[in-house]
Protein backbone atom coordinates (compact mmCIF):
# COMPACT_ATOMS: atom_id res chain seq x y z
CA UNK A 1 0.00 0.00 0.00
CA UNK A 2 2.83 2.53 0.35
CA UNK A 3 4.54 2.18 -2.87
CA UNK A 4 0.90 2.71 -4.03
CA UNK A 5 0.31 5.93 -2.14
CA UNK A 6 3.25 6.95 -4.16
CA UNK A 7 2.25 5.50 -7.53
CA UNK A 8 -1.49 7.52 -6.88
CA UNK A 9 0.75 10.74 -5.94
CA UNK A 10 2.73 10.38 -9.33
CA UNK A 11 0.11 9.85 -11.87
CA UNK A 12 -2.24 12.86 -9.94
CA UNK A 13 -5.03 10.47 -8.63
CA UNK A 14 -6.00 12.79 -5.70
CA UNK A 15 -8.84 10.18 -4.62
CA UNK A 16 -6.95 7.09 -4.89
CA UNK A 17 -4.17 9.07 -2.18
CA UNK A 18 -7.04 10.20 -0.37
CA UNK A 19 -7.71 6.36 -0.05
CA UNK A 20 -4.58 5.45 1.09
CA UNK A 21 -4.16 7.84 3.56
CA UNK A 22 -7.65 6.73 4.89
CA UNK A 23 -6.61 3.02 5.07
CA UNK A 24 -3.81 3.61 7.70
CA UNK A 25 -0.79 4.25 4.62
CA UNK A 26 1.86 5.90 5.98
CA UNK A 27 1.99 9.52 4.75
CA UNK A 28 5.67 10.02 4.49
CA UNK A 29 6.21 6.29 2.64
CA UNK A 30 8.90 6.46 -0.38
CA UNK A 31 9.38 4.18 -3.26
CA UNK A 32 13.47 2.99 -4.24
CA UNK A 33 14.81 6.76 -5.04
CA UNK A 34 13.29 8.16 -1.89
CA UNK A 35 10.94 10.34 -3.29
CA UNK A 36 7.47 10.61 -1.03
CA UNK A 37 3.99 10.45 -2.13
CA UNK A 38 4.01 14.54 -1.41
CA UNK A 39 7.36 15.05 -3.77
CA UNK A 40 5.46 13.64 -6.32
CA UNK A 41 2.72 16.02 -5.92
CA UNK A 42 5.16 19.13 -5.64
CA UNK A 43 6.79 18.12 -9.02
CA UNK A 44 3.01 17.36 -10.79
CA UNK A 45 2.18 20.66 -9.21
CA UNK A 46 -0.91 18.96 -7.48
CA UNK A 47 -1.50 22.02 -4.93
CA UNK A 48 -4.77 19.97 -3.95
CA UNK A 49 -3.28 16.62 -3.23
CA UNK A 50 -0.06 18.85 -1.64
CA UNK A 51 -2.02 20.40 0.80
CA UNK A 52 -4.07 17.53 1.87
CA UNK A 53 -0.87 15.30 2.51
CA UNK A 54 0.24 17.99 4.42
CA UNK A 55 -2.67 18.35 6.49
CA UNK A 56 -2.09 13.92 7.07
CA UNK A 57 1.04 15.01 8.45
CA UNK A 58 3.49 15.08 5.42
CA UNK A 59 7.01 16.15 5.78
CA UNK A 60 7.74 18.94 3.43
CA UNK A 61 11.59 18.19 4.30
CA UNK A 62 12.34 14.60 3.83
CA UNK A 63 15.33 14.04 1.39
CA UNK A 64 15.13 11.83 -1.22
CA UNK A 65 18.26 9.68 -1.97
CA UNK A 66 19.60 12.40 -4.69
CA UNK A 67 19.25 14.96 -1.47
CA UNK A 68 16.45 17.45 -2.54
CA UNK A 69 12.90 17.74 -0.72
CA UNK A 70 9.26 18.53 -2.05
CA UNK A 71 10.42 22.23 -1.27
CA UNK A 72 13.42 21.59 -4.01
CA UNK A 73 11.48 20.31 -6.16
CA UNK A 74 8.67 23.43 -5.99
CA UNK A 75 11.96 25.64 -6.47
CA UNK A 76 13.09 23.93 -9.74
CA UNK A 77 9.90 23.71 -11.16
CA UNK A 78 8.88 27.04 -10.33
CA UNK A 79 5.59 26.35 -8.18
CA UNK A 80 5.20 29.19 -5.95
CA UNK A 81 1.81 28.13 -5.10
CA UNK A 82 3.01 24.35 -3.96
CA UNK A 83 6.13 26.30 -2.69
CA UNK A 84 4.18 28.49 0.22
CA UNK A 85 1.89 25.67 0.94
CA UNK A 86 4.91 23.87 2.34
CA UNK A 87 6.43 26.85 3.97
CA UNK A 88 3.09 27.38 5.74
CA UNK A 89 3.32 23.61 6.90
CA UNK A 90 7.35 24.45 7.97
CA UNK A 91 9.29 23.75 5.08
CA UNK A 92 12.69 24.80 4.91
CA UNK A 93 14.09 27.29 2.37
CA UNK A 94 17.35 26.63 4.09
CA UNK A 95 19.44 23.82 4.22
CA UNK A 96 18.17 20.97 6.43
CA UNK A 97 20.88 18.58 6.42
CA UNK A 98 24.50 18.54 5.00
CA UNK A 99 23.46 15.78 2.61
CA UNK A 100 20.90 18.04 0.99
CA UNK A 101 22.23 18.66 -1.78
CA UNK A 102 21.40 22.63 -2.07
CA UNK A 103 18.82 25.28 -0.45
CA UNK A 104 15.75 26.10 -1.69
CA UNK A 105 17.11 29.30 -3.05
CA UNK A 106 20.27 27.77 -4.73
CA UNK A 107 17.26 25.78 -6.32
CA UNK A 108 15.86 29.18 -7.51
CA UNK A 109 19.48 30.50 -8.86
CA UNK A 110 19.74 27.55 -10.70
CA UNK A 111 16.67 27.91 -12.60
CA UNK A 112 17.15 31.66 -12.29
CA UNK A 113 13.29 32.69 -11.51
CA UNK A 114 14.10 36.08 -10.66
CA UNK A 115 9.85 36.06 -9.53
CA UNK A 116 10.43 32.97 -7.53
CA UNK A 117 14.16 34.10 -5.90
CA UNK A 118 12.29 37.18 -4.33
CA UNK A 119 9.47 35.24 -3.09
CA UNK A 120 11.82 33.36 -1.21
CA UNK A 121 13.85 36.05 0.12
CA UNK A 122 10.64 38.15 1.21
CA UNK A 123 10.15 34.89 3.18
CA UNK A 124 13.67 34.55 4.47
CA UNK A 125 12.81 38.03 5.40
CA UNK A 126 9.43 37.23 7.69
CA UNK A 127 11.39 34.24 9.43
CA UNK A 128 9.39 31.96 7.32
CA UNK A 129 11.01 29.05 5.94
CA UNK A 130 13.70 29.24 8.40
CA UNK A 131 15.63 26.32 10.00
CA UNK A 132 13.86 25.38 13.05
CA UNK A 133 15.22 22.22 13.83
CA UNK A 134 18.40 23.07 15.68
CA UNK A 135 16.62 23.00 18.79
CA UNK A 136 15.69 18.86 18.49
CA UNK A 137 19.02 18.79 17.08
CA UNK A 138 20.79 19.45 20.21
CA UNK A 139 18.55 17.13 22.56
CA UNK A 140 19.91 14.78 20.13
CA UNK A 141 22.85 12.17 22.14
CA UNK A 142 24.54 12.97 19.14
CA UNK A 143 24.91 16.07 16.54
CA UNK A 144 24.23 13.64 13.59
CA UNK A 145 22.18 15.76 10.83
CA UNK A 146 18.31 16.15 10.99
CA UNK A 147 16.91 13.07 9.53
CA UNK A 148 14.03 12.35 6.94
CA UNK A 149 10.89 9.81 8.32
CA UNK A 150 11.79 6.37 7.72
CA UNK A 151 8.23 4.26 7.39
CA UNK A 152 8.12 2.19 10.33
CA UNK A 153 6.55 -1.48 9.31
CA UNK A 154 5.39 -4.62 11.23
CA UNK A 155 7.13 -8.50 10.35
CA UNK A 156 3.60 -9.40 8.70
CA UNK A 157 3.80 -6.94 6.15
CA UNK A 158 7.36 -8.83 4.76
CA UNK A 159 6.82 -11.91 2.21
CA UNK A 160 9.84 -13.68 2.47
CA UNK A 161 10.32 -16.74 0.51
CA UNK A 162 11.28 -19.79 1.58
CA UNK A 163 14.83 -20.61 0.88
CA UNK A 164 15.46 -16.88 -0.09
CA UNK A 165 18.68 -16.43 2.53
CA UNK A 166 20.95 -14.26 0.25
CA UNK A 167 23.80 -14.78 2.95
CA UNK A 168 24.64 -15.84 6.31
CA UNK A 169 27.16 -13.64 8.20
CA UNK A 170 29.05 -14.12 11.55
CA UNK A 171 26.63 -11.43 13.40
CA UNK A 172 24.11 -10.91 10.62
CA UNK A 173 21.69 -12.63 8.05
CA UNK A 174 20.28 -11.32 4.70
CA UNK A 175 17.00 -12.31 2.63
CA UNK A 176 15.33 -11.51 -0.10
CA UNK A 177 11.96 -11.07 0.44
CA UNK A 178 8.92 -8.95 -0.48
CA UNK A 179 7.47 -5.25 0.71
CA UNK A 180 4.07 -4.06 -0.82
CA UNK A 181 5.31 -6.28 -4.13
CA UNK A 182 8.66 -4.46 -3.88
CA UNK A 183 12.06 -6.94 -4.13
CA UNK A 184 13.95 -5.65 -0.76
CA UNK A 185 16.43 -7.44 1.37
CA UNK A 186 16.31 -7.93 4.86
CA UNK A 187 18.81 -7.71 7.13
CA UNK A 188 18.55 -8.95 10.94
CA UNK A 189 21.70 -9.25 13.63
CA UNK A 190 22.28 -12.62 16.15
CA UNK A 191 19.86 -12.54 19.06
CA UNK A 192 22.47 -11.40 21.44
CA UNK A 193 22.36 -8.45 23.65
CA UNK A 194 22.88 -5.01 22.31
CA UNK A 195 22.69 -6.41 18.79
CA UNK A 196 18.88 -5.01 18.36
CA UNK A 197 20.43 -1.60 19.81
CA UNK A 198 23.35 -1.82 17.03
CA UNK A 199 20.49 -2.51 14.21
CA UNK A 200 18.78 0.27 15.37
CA UNK A 201 21.91 2.08 15.44
CA UNK A 202 22.33 1.60 11.70
CA UNK A 203 18.72 2.42 10.41
CA UNK A 204 18.90 6.21 12.41
CA UNK A 205 22.27 7.26 10.40
CA UNK A 206 21.06 5.32 7.46
CA UNK A 207 17.81 7.51 7.17
CA UNK A 208 19.25 10.91 6.65
CA UNK A 209 22.56 9.62 4.65
CA UNK A 210 21.52 9.68 0.48
CA UNK A 211 24.67 8.43 -1.72
CA UNK A 212 24.54 6.46 -4.73
CA UNK A 213 27.30 4.74 -3.21
CA UNK A 214 25.95 3.99 0.18
CA UNK A 215 22.87 1.18 0.76
CA UNK A 216 19.64 2.87 0.81
CA UNK A 217 17.12 1.91 3.43
CA UNK A 218 13.68 1.87 3.16
CA UNK A 219 12.06 0.38 6.30
CA UNK A 220 12.65 -0.37 9.42
CA UNK A 221 10.85 -3.40 11.08
CA UNK A 222 10.55 -2.29 14.95
CA UNK A 223 8.69 -5.53 16.10
CA UNK A 224 8.71 -5.95 20.06
CA UNK A 225 10.03 -9.31 19.69
CA UNK A 226 14.32 -8.59 19.42
CA UNK A 227 14.73 -11.41 17.86
CA UNK A 228 12.29 -10.56 14.57
CA UNK A 229 14.18 -6.32 14.53
CA UNK A 230 15.29 -6.17 11.33
CA UNK A 231 15.71 -3.05 8.89
CA UNK A 232 14.77 -3.10 5.28
CA UNK A 233 17.34 -2.21 2.70
CA UNK A 234 16.92 -1.89 -1.04
CA UNK A 235 17.13 -5.16 -3.15
CA UNK A 236 20.90 -6.84 -3.40
CA UNK A 237 21.32 -9.45 -5.94
CA UNK A 238 25.12 -10.48 -5.12
CA UNK A 239 25.06 -10.52 -1.76
CA UNK A 240 28.26 -8.90 0.32
CA UNK A 241 31.90 -8.49 -1.46
CA UNK A 242 32.78 -11.38 0.68
CA UNK A 243 30.48 -13.85 -0.51
CA UNK A 244 31.15 -12.38 -4.40
CA UNK A 245 34.80 -13.28 -3.66
CA UNK A 246 34.67 -16.52 -1.18
CA UNK A 247 31.62 -18.18 -2.05
CA UNK A 248 30.90 -17.85 -5.91
CA UNK A 249 32.83 -19.17 -8.69
CA UNK A 250 32.09 -15.46 -10.38
CA UNK A 251 34.70 -14.65 -12.66
CA UNK A 252 36.03 -10.80 -12.27
CA UNK A 253 38.29 -9.58 -14.24
CA UNK A 254 40.97 -6.47 -12.43
CA UNK A 255 39.30 -3.62 -14.35
CA UNK A 256 36.01 -5.13 -12.72
CA UNK A 257 37.69 -5.63 -9.40
CA UNK A 258 38.94 -1.89 -9.45
CA UNK A 259 35.53 -0.42 -10.70
CA UNK A 260 34.11 -1.98 -7.09
CA UNK A 261 37.20 -0.46 -5.13
CA UNK A 262 36.61 2.97 -6.30
CA UNK A 263 32.58 2.63 -5.91
CA UNK A 264 33.82 1.77 -2.18
CA UNK A 265 36.01 4.90 -2.19
CA UNK A 266 33.16 7.29 -3.41
CA UNK A 267 31.16 6.13 -0.59
CA UNK A 268 33.56 6.67 1.93
CA UNK A 269 34.73 9.51 0.84
CA UNK A 270 31.42 10.37 1.17
CA UNK A 271 31.02 9.59 4.70
CA UNK A 272 34.07 11.41 5.32
CA UNK A 273 32.83 14.59 4.11
CA UNK A 274 30.02 14.86 6.15
CA UNK A 275 32.65 13.70 9.66
CA UNK A 276 31.12 10.26 9.58
CA UNK A 277 33.59 7.22 10.48
CA UNK A 278 32.52 4.09 9.14
CA UNK A 279 34.30 1.80 11.91
CA UNK A 280 33.65 -1.63 10.34
CA UNK A 281 34.61 -1.18 6.25
CA UNK A 282 35.53 -4.87 5.46
CA UNK A 283 33.74 -7.02 2.64
CA UNK A 284 31.10 -7.93 4.62
CA UNK A 285 30.21 -4.31 4.68
CA UNK A 286 30.37 -4.09 0.54
CA UNK A 287 26.77 -4.99 -1.12
CA UNK A 288 27.08 -5.81 -4.69
CA UNK A 289 23.66 -5.27 -6.78
CA UNK A 290 22.93 -6.77 -9.71
CA UNK A 291 24.57 -3.97 -12.35
CA UNK A 292 27.62 -5.46 -10.61
CA UNK A 293 28.16 -1.73 -8.56
CA UNK A 294 29.80 -1.77 -5.03
CA UNK A 295 27.54 -0.23 -2.26
CA UNK A 296 28.45 0.59 1.58
CA UNK A 297 26.62 -0.64 4.23
CA UNK A 298 26.79 -1.87 7.88
CA UNK A 299 26.63 1.26 9.47
CA UNK A 300 25.82 0.14 13.23
CA UNK A 301 29.76 0.81 14.14
CA UNK A 302 29.71 4.45 12.73
CA UNK A 303 30.52 7.21 15.16
CA UNK A 304 31.36 11.11 14.44
CA UNK A 305 34.97 11.88 13.77
CA UNK A 306 36.43 12.29 17.22
CA UNK A 307 34.10 10.36 18.85
CA UNK A 308 35.12 7.71 20.98
CA UNK A 309 34.23 4.14 20.75
CA UNK A 310 31.33 2.85 22.72
CA UNK A 311 30.74 -1.10 23.49
CA UNK A 312 28.25 -2.83 22.73
CA UNK A 313 28.70 -6.09 24.82
CA UNK A 314 28.96 -9.49 23.39
CA UNK A 315 27.63 -8.43 19.64
CA UNK A 316 30.53 -5.82 19.59
CA UNK A 317 33.38 -8.57 21.05
CA UNK A 318 32.53 -10.70 17.21
CA UNK A 319 34.61 -8.17 15.65
CA UNK A 320 37.74 -7.63 17.89
CA UNK A 321 39.31 -9.45 14.32
CA UNK A 322 38.20 -6.33 12.16
CA UNK A 323 39.18 -3.66 14.00
CA UNK A 324 41.83 -0.85 13.04
CA UNK A 325 44.85 0.06 15.92
CA UNK A 326 43.06 3.05 16.61
CA UNK A 327 39.95 1.27 17.97
CA UNK A 328 41.78 -1.37 19.71
CA UNK A 329 43.30 1.20 21.50
CA UNK A 330 40.06 2.87 22.12
CA UNK A 331 41.15 6.17 20.07
CA UNK A 332 38.49 8.66 19.20
CA UNK A 333 37.11 7.50 15.48
CA UNK A 334 39.25 9.14 12.67
CA UNK A 335 39.48 8.79 8.83
CA UNK A 336 42.78 6.79 9.72
CA UNK A 337 40.49 3.85 10.95
CA UNK A 338 38.26 3.39 7.74
CA UNK A 339 41.77 4.16 5.92
CA UNK A 340 42.98 0.89 7.24
CA UNK A 341 40.22 -0.92 6.69
CA UNK A 342 40.25 -0.07 3.19
CA UNK A 343 43.84 -0.88 2.37
CA UNK A 344 42.71 -4.31 3.47
CA UNK A 345 39.61 -4.69 1.16
CA UNK A 346 41.76 -3.91 -1.52
CA UNK A 347 44.40 -6.80 -1.40
CA UNK A 348 41.10 -9.32 -1.01
CA UNK A 349 39.62 -7.38 -3.63
CA UNK A 350 42.85 -7.89 -5.64
CA UNK A 351 44.40 -11.69 -4.53
CA UNK A 352 41.10 -13.08 -3.57
CA UNK A 353 43.14 -13.86 -0.07
CA UNK A 354 41.70 -13.98 3.42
Amino acid sequence: MAVSLVNYAFKGNFDKVKECIKNGVDVNASEGSGNSALYYAVLNNRDKTVKFLLDSGANPNRLNREGYTPVNAACLEGYSRCLALLVKYGGCLERVSVSQRESAIESAEKMEDKKLIKLLSQLLQSGAGRNKLKTEEQEETSSYCQRPTVPAIKTDELIVPPLKLIDKLPHMTLQRALWDSTPVTVKSLKEEEGCKRLLMREAKMLSWIRHPRITLLMAVCLDTRPDRACIILERFERSSLFHLLYKTQTEMHLPSRVNLLVDVAEGMTYLHNVSVVHGFLSSFSVFIDEKMRAKVGNLEYSQEIGQKGVQFHQCHQVHENWKSPHQLLCKPASAACDVFRFVDSILKALVRMM
